[in-house]
């Protein structure tokens, strides 16, 4: 008999500006694997053939260049423009993400994964999870940390925005929250850690 238990799929998800990335690399740094969504998206947009038809189908060749990389300003230029094109954006891409993540979980061996994704919820993917983290940032905060990063735009940030859930809606649906400002968040993270590794334990 196989004994060896499936890892805990655990999302983590927040705001942008929320600290997502830095709090990985936290939990990176305690040997937890990291399935980055956005990142893969992005990756998988370039080389997965059932997107990259569909793309080409309803936008054009253009929406490629012609070394076969995705024409990103042009994509953005037309999901923003038009809900229906983000929808159908979305719902090609996301059931290839979440193959791809099932693909890649099978290949850990670990108590537990995270899976960061900023539209964990908006997406459905929480649905493949067994848990759900929140990283909670007051506005002001967040406000401050995006008017430090280098290429920052005010219209992009509020686009995305209004693409989410509010903070609140985030916190409600989450099984812990992780609030990363005016507290000591490495302790936040090692105890939540701990956790996850115990209830990875008490599985049959």
């Amino acid at each position: 008999m196989n004994t060896t238990r499936k890892p805990l799929k655990v999302g983590i998800t927040g705001g942008i500006g929320s600290g997502k990335t830095f709090v990985c690399e936290l939990f990176r740094k305690l040997n937890v694997p990291v399935y980055n969504s956005d990142l893969r998206a992005k990756e998988l947009m370039n080389s997965n053939e059932i997107i990259k038809n569909a793309l080409v189908e309803i936008f054009g060749k253009n929406i490629y260049f012609e070394n076969g990389s995705l024409n990103k300003q042009l994509l953005a230029e037309k999901i923003f423009a038009d809900k229906e094109a983000l929808k159908f954006v979305n719902e090609t891409v996301h059931p290839q993400v979440a193959n791809d993540f099932e693909k890649w979980c099978l290949q850990q061996n670990s108590p537990y994964i995270l899976k960061e994704a900023a539209i964990l919820f908006e997406s459905g993917a929480n649905k493949q999870l067994d848990y759900v983290i929140t990283i909670y940032v007051e506005n002001q905060v967040k406000m401050k940390r995006l008017a430090l990063r280098e290429g920052f735009n005010q219209k992009d940030v509020e686009n995305r925005m209004k693409q989410q859930i509010s903070d609140i809606e985030k916190i409600q649906r989450a099984n812990f929250v992780i609030v990363n400002f005016g507290t000591l968040l490495l302790p936040q993270i090692v105890g939540l850690d701990s956790k996850l590794c115990e209830i990875s334990k008490s599985r049959i």
